[in-house]
Parts: structure tokens; C-alpha cells; sequence
């Protein structure tokens, strides 16, 4: 886990740097703590990098332990599975969904910042299929 800090950037303030982008290859996982003590899961799925909260809520595992399957993270604790791109858990037993987390690469590094609540709730609520 590394934890980071704010020095000033030509990304917006809300924005965090974080780690290089080259220290989380394809298909692997990495958790970062911001200045706040959120613990920040950063994926990346095929060169496409993705934030959501690194802590599993049933048994509060460090899912930067368990194992990417495409866009999905699936904790090493008990298989919970939760969607990178709304964060909604999947699971046999009652567990929360993850925040999610915008992510911009400048100059190698991982920059991060939290989702608007807004953002969030519109993806979830809009299923139609996404054109490719």
C-alpha cells in the first residue's frame, strides 16, 4: 500500500497523485491510501484503469488481493465480486457496494479522485447496452 500526496498539479485540485501507471500492468491490481485514509483499489484491464474502494465490506479483506476477471474484482476472502464500472457487489450474503473513483494518467502517474454521487447514480440506473 503507498500513501500519497497533493503537491499542487495541472489536474484539478480534487484530483490526487498517486503511483506510476507502469507499477499496475494489465490485468493486475493495486491499493492506495489517500491523504483523507481512503483505501483506493486501482485496476487495470487492458491498458484502462479503474478506482473503486479496496476494502471488502463482509470481512473487510484488501481486495487488491484477490484477482481481476475482466472488468470485474473478485475478493480472495470469500469470492465476492464487484462490477468496475458501478461498483455494485455481487455476493451470497448481504455485502455494500464500492465507491468508485475517477482516474486520469498525466506524466506516468495515476491521479484519482472520488465519484460524484450523481455520476454514480446515473450509471447504475442506465442498463441499456453501451455501444463498442
Amino acid at each position: 500500500m503507498f500513501i500519497v500526496e497533493n503537491r499542487g498539479s495541472p489536474i484539478v485540485d480534487a484530483y490526487e497523485k498517486t503511483i506510476r501507471a507502469s507499477e499496475i500492468a494489465p490485468g493486475t491490481m493495486k491499493t492506495v491510501k489517500l491523504i483523507n485514509g481512503e483505501k483506493v483499489l486501482l485496476v487495470n484491464t487492458e491498458g484502462k484503469f479503474h478506482g473503486m474502494g479496496a476494502i471488502c465490506g463482509h470481512f473487510e479483506w484488501d481486495l487488491s488481493d484477490g484477482r481481476v476477471q475482466g472488468k470485474k474484482v473478485v475478493c480472495a476472502g470469500h469470492g465476492a465480486i464487484w462490477d468496475l464500472e458501478t461498483g455494485k457487489a455481487q455476493f451470497d450474503e448481504p455485502t455494500t457496494d464500492e465507491p468508485l473513483y475517477d482516474i486520469a494518467e498525466e506524466d506516468g502517474f495515476l491521479w484519482v479522485r472520488k465519484r460524484a454521487a450523481e455520476a454514480v447514480a446515473s450509471q447504475k440506473a442506465d442498463t441499456r447496452p453501451q455501444a463498442v
